[in-house]
């Protein structure tokens, strides 16, 4: 990353609190923004030194959870969000390839794994610094902070892709970041999108087995609210299914809604290797032999492991038949007439 040096305030830990200095831009190289925090009302990036570290694993969290483990004792660095515009206005712009949508527990993981079998291909898998930027609140909301959002949303995956190197670069956004689709379109209107959805009822058992970060309302209210459409404290009173159901709606809904753009719906039962070859061909790659088979090899294992080991076993089946009848009511009342409307549109791609 090439830009001219210019002082930034960082802040970092030292003696239980965080002392503040002023560092040149180049200090930056190798840094990215690992996540966004509101404290006492100031949101700020956390920055992490990932100089030369690649985006191999599934998800980016997993990538600083290596780099930690491989720099024990590294700096972490905290700044307002404006260092991301510092650092982005001297340096090169990256247009990404590519956006991956996703409703949760769909099969989203193994399309970024295949577009990252791709030679000279980066992926960066939901880095919570993007994902967060995407929402108005983390910033106190407003139509100004909307458009300063769009400022920094840009100036964060530019540092991204600039970061990965290569050819080709993805972006596969956190399944909540769909419904904030229009927002990301109006940053990069021409990116090909794809949106990967799976039959709510399976989606659900997954997500009450195991619920993800998105469905701890307690830690995320505003989220929570948003994702629901309903106040914060409607959701916190809502029972597990209906929460999760009424999300998965407007999950479906967005993607469905979205007008203008390439845009390419998949679903989860149809992953095949040809599915996933004609995804990398959505994204403008005709893969060579090598990446037709590499890209097809990624089908074999299950996706979500750092390193892939386990043997893929599909699961529908069960996850079906193992819902209970509050999973199946929820879905139906607030879920499957958007995933229907999805399954209608599927056929088409613009």
């Amino acid at each position: 990353m090439s830009v001219r040096s210019s002082q930034i305030r960082v802040e970092v830990p030292a003696g239980g609190r965080r002392a503040a200095r002023l560092v040149g831009a180049e200090e930056f190289a190798g840094r990215l923004p690992v996540d966004a925090v509101v404290e006492g009302g100031r949101p700020l990036l956390k920055w992490l030194d990932a100089g030369g570290a690649r985006f191999d694993e599934p998800f980016f969290e997993q990538t600083v959870e290596r780099v930690r483990r491989e720099r024990p004792g590294g700096e972490e660095w905290f700044t307002d969000f404006d260092a991301l515009v510092q650092l982005d206005k001297n340096a090169d712009a990256r247009r990404p390839d590519g956006f991956i949508f996703h409703s949760s527990r769909c099969g989203s993981t193994l399309v970024a794994n295949a577009c990252r079998a791709l030679d000279g291909a980066g992926v960066v898998s939901e880095a919570a610094a993007v994902d967060k930027l995407v929402w108005p609140y983390l910033a106190g909301g407003g139509a100004t902070l909307e458009l300063l959002g769009r400022v920094f949303l840009r100036a964060a995956v530019n540092l991204f892709a600039r970061h990965a190197g290569g050819r080709r670069f993805f972006v596969k956004f956190s399944c909540c970041s769909v419904l904030r689709l229009s927002f990301v379109r109006g940053v990069w209107q021409d990116v090909p999108w794809l949106f990967v959805h799976r039959d709510p009822v399976e989606v659900m058992v997954s997500n009450l087995r195991n619920p993800p970060d998105w469905m701890r309302r307690e830690s995320q209210p505003e989220l929570a609210a948003a994702v629901t459409g309903a106040g914060e404290a409607e959701a916190a009173r809502m029972r597990p299914e209906e929460f999760c159901a009424r999300a998965l709606g407007g999950f479906y809904a967005a993607a469905a809604d979205a007008e203008g753009g390439p845009r390419m719906l998949v679903g989860y039962e149809e992953l095949s290797a040809a599915k996933l070859e004609e995804v990398v061909r959505f994204f403008g790659v005709t893969p060579t032999p090598a990446e037709a088979a590499r890209v097809e090899a990624v089908r074999g294992f299950y996706a979500k492991d750092a390193a892939p080991s386990r043997r893929f076993e599909p699961d529908g089946e069960e996850k079906r038949a193992a819902a209970s009848p509050a999973v199946r009511e929820a879905a139906e009342r607030w879920a499957a007439a958007p995933y229907r409307r999805l399954l209608s549109l599927r056929g088409g791609r613009r």
